[in-house]
């Protein structure tokens, strides 16, 4: 993979701006939840317990999730449990 700061002297500005952009804002890998051939508003307190256990994840930054289930479900408005029992 190409990698534009290689290009940058050591302890040049912009080496050094790449080095800590990298150690404090890099992100993880990208991953997606897919489910198929489920009835998922007869099982939406499956889903639920799904979109609960993604939220509960320490690894997972929070802000980054994009879930359409949670505008979607039956009651959107009814919180989500915080539990993945």
């Amino acid at each position: 993979d190409f990698r534009l700061e290689w290009f940058f002297p050591e302890g040049s500005y912009t080496k050094d701006f790449f080095e800590l952009n990298e150690r404090y804002f890099s992100l993880g890998t990208d991953f997606h939840f897919y489910v198929s051939g489920v009835d998922i508003f007869s099982n939406h307190v499956k889903m639920d317990k799904l979109t609960s256990y993604i939220r509960q994840q320490p690894r997972i930054q929070q802000s980054s999730v994009e879930n359409w289930w949670e505008m979607f479900r039956p009651d959107p408005t009814a919180p989500v449990a915080r539990t993945a029992s």
